[in-house]
């Protein structure tokens, strides 16, 4: 939600600058205030109200409840993750790393989308297998130059992200890694957190904001409190800022940001800057947070801040990264195709591990098509079936008729043929499924496969599956999923869940499932859906992006 700022004079901005400031800057009626909309301006300006300790805020929730709710959200969610964090930081402690929170002024940073560290280059690899050891997923496919991507999934979520730097870099770097690993310091404020110094804070969060965002926050100015505190080592971001590249965008952030605040905060969160820092910017549209910048522009910017770049990598490799990243980023690269089943009696779950498992794949950047199928429910099948059935219309006597099922007939033959027809059907289908699959490079996950087929074709048509040449010629055709999972449940569990299903007929066809197990890998479905879902997530995920 991007919502103008002082033009609009709505009671929630005024709150909210209030709060950030720190004293009444704006007066504002708190029984006015929609504080529904307040908590989506929080939200996506992404203000840490958890780390703001000031006497507006304390005062604003002890007068009002809604307030209360809202900051008491934001403080559980730092709890939860600086509590994830500890255990992260034990590891990397007890391996003799010392990770420094580049999007830190001294508080954990937990309104960031994943936490940012930094650590040598030589201990990248170390730290690659504590963070796999304990549990996270490394997202090869967030592909980007100087760093590695990791996620933590819990109960079918994503609890927790890391972004592992070896440079400070979007694309291209922007920072002189071991000038900050060198000037870095520990918190005051949190014995967890080490951080740059102010000024390579006020680099890296300029470069983040213009470079990467394209946008600027209430957040990011709310850093501007930490920059201010103490006088600016001017010389230093200069000669920085030169060395990379990006002098000329970081005079303009800082003036676009000194711009904005005098609007918002009056004079107070200004950087304070030498005269050679200044850079003229007019905005001529409403001031308005988040501040969104011109998207062409800034890549403009970005190239010719890799002309102007005087790095240890040069030219032609910032020139070769911003172009293969770029192209990245439009999807131009091939990815792994990845096929999943799902096998089992109904009601085992299969629909509801497929859900859960589709929205991780989703929240990792992976595309997943699920598709649902069994004999005799595709789309042929489904319009061969009606027209018999409207050819045979009133006709009591006929075993296609609209009451009459052919696999409850008599006519063995009738049902012979017409199982041979579905399966072969149904072979053409999957393999369809499976060479989308390989040439697009998609992860499709199928609710039931070939081998629940077989179990289905056994049973309801009389036909003999393992002598059948073939049924067995069909078989060793269809390529075989990357993973196939059999869901298994106890008869007498799966019989409480579903009243209505047959006992006997679930009892025959889990002795038909066994007797293909050796396809199978298998999975305890008896107890929770959740430890389910993490096990089969820490095996699925991990597998496919073993394939990039």
């Amino acid at each position: 939600m991007t919502i103008p700022f002082v033009e609009s004079k709505r009671n929630e901005l005024k709150a909210i600058s209030n709060i950030i400031y720190g004293r009444e800057l704006y007066k504002v009626n708190i029984n006015d205030i929609d504080y529904r909309l307040l908590d989506k301006i929080i939200t996506n300006n992404k203000v840490p109200l958890a780390t703001i300790n000031n006497t507006y805020l304390q005062n604003l929730c002890n007068i009002s409840n809604s307030f209360k709710k809202i900051y008491t959200s934001h403080m559980n969610e730092y709890k939860r993750q600086r509590n994830i964090y500890k255990i992260l930081l034990k590891e990397f402690n007890n391996n003799n790393i010392e990770p420094i929170l580049i999007k830190s002024t001294g508080h954990y940073p937990y309104t960031s989308d994943n936490v940012d560290i930094l650590i040598s280059e030589e201990l990248l690899v170390v730290a690659r297998e504590i963070l796999l050891k304990i549990g996270y997923v490394e997202l090869k496919n967030m592909e980007e130059p100087y760093k590695l991507l990791f996620r933590k999934f819990e109960n079918g979520e994503s609890v927790y992200a890391v972004h592992l730097h070896t440079k400070v870099a979007w694309i291209n770097p922007f920072h002189d890694e071991q000038q900050i690993i060198k000037r870095s310091k520990k918190s005051k404020e949190d014995e967890l957190v080490i951080f740059p110094s102010q000024e390579d804070c006020l680099l890296i969060n300029m470069a983040h904001w213009f470079y990467e965002d394209k946008q600027l926050k209430l957040r990011d100015m709310l850093h501007t409190k930490y920059y201010c505190k103490t006088v600016l080592n001017w010389d230093y971001i200069l000669m920085i800022a030169t060395r990379y590249g990006w002098l000329y965008g970081l005079k303009r952030s800082i003036s676009t940001h000194n711009y904005l605040s005098k609007k918002i905060f009056k004079e107070e969160f200004q950087i304070l800057i030498p005269d050679y820092m200044e850079s003229r910017v007019k905005i001529n549209k409403k001031v308005a947070l988040p501040y969104n910048f011109n998207k062409i522009s800034n890549k403009l910017l970005h190239f010719i801040k890799i002309i102007m770049s005087k790095s240890n990598d040069g030219i032609y490799k910032e020139l070769y990264l911003f172009i293969k990243y770029a192209l990245i980023a439009k999807g131009i690269r091939r990815t792994p195709g990845f096929l999943i089943t799902f096998s089992g009696l109904d009601g085992s779950g299969k629909s509801s591990l497929i859900n859960s498992l589709t929205s991780i794949y989703n929240r990792s950047g992976v595309n997943v098509h699920s598709r649902w199928c069994r004999l005799g429910s595709t789309a042929a099948a489904n319009k061969i079936r009606k027209i018999m059935k409207k050819n045979d219309e009133g006709n009591a006597g006929t075993v296609v008729n609209a009451n009459y099922s052919i696999k409850t007939s008599n006519n063995n033959k009738l049902k012979k043929i017409w199982g041979i027809f579905l399966i072969t059907e149904l072979f053409f289908w999957y393999l369809g499924q499976f060479i989308k699959a390989k040439t697009k490079g998609n992860v499709i996950m199928l609710d039931r496969y070939w081998y629940d087929a077989l179990v289905d074709l056994k049973l309801d048509y009389s036909l003999n599956v393992e002598k059948n040449y073939y049924i067995k010629l069909l078989d060793s055709l269809l390529p075989k999923p990357e993973i196939s999972y059999y869901l298994d449940v106890d008869l007498n569990k799966l019989v409480e869940r579903r009243p209505e299903e047959n006992f006997d007929l679930m009892n025959a066809k889990e002795r038909l499932y066994s007797m293909q197990k050796n396809k199978f890998t298998f999975i305890d479905c008896n107890e929770e859906l959740y430890p389910v879902v993490n096990k089969i997530t820490m095996e699925s995920i991990n597998k496919y992006f073993s394939k990039w």
